[in-house]
């Protein structure tokens, strides 16, 4: 018989969205995700970097908070937030004291349904993920990583 705590529920809401959830009965801390299937697998070369781009562009203003405001809020109730591109999905998340998932759910909520995408956030932005890009190329091991996904892996797909 499994532990409580590494017994996975799964339910699927009426939109479609799959919500897996674990109870780790001897935290504190609570943790929600939202994975996108969608990555850099699935851009063209007209459209590289746009899952990345838009990753970034999540955590600006949305409709009811500034991206300082957003900061402030999940900083105060000692949480933190993060993200992530990958080939085959994006994915945004919160951690918290468990007695505040409220908070860090209204956020990732906002953040994905409600952000404002504002023309000099998207012109800033624009700069620093190309300052990403440079110390990205200056990696040995993402060029390995890359070559080997290139000249390997997606000739077996």
């Amino acid at each position: 018989m499994q532990e409580p705590s590494q017994i996975v529920h799964r339910k699927v809401l009426p939109g479609g969205i799959t919500v897996l959830f674990q109870k780790a009965p001897h935290t504190v801390s609570a943790s929600a995700g939202v994975f996108v299937r969608v990555g850099s697998r699935h851009e063209s070369s007209k459209n590289a970097g746009y899952c990345h781009f838009l990753e970034h562009m999540l955590f600006k203003d949305t409709a009811k908070r500034s991206a300082k405001q957003q900061a402030e809020d999940i900083e105060r109730v000692g949480g933190f937030t993060n993200a992530a591109t990958s080939r085959e999905y994006t994915y945004f998340h919160v951690t918290v004291a468990g007695k505040h998932i409220g908070i860090g759910l209204e956020l990732l909520a906002e953040m994905i349904y409600e952000p404002l995408l504002k023309q000099s956030d998207i012109d800033n932005e624009a700069g620093v993920i190309l300052e990403e890009l440079q110390g990205y190329e200056d990696s040995p091991e993402d060029y390995i990583h890359d070559f080997y996904y290139q000249n390997f892996f997606l000739k077996i797909l």
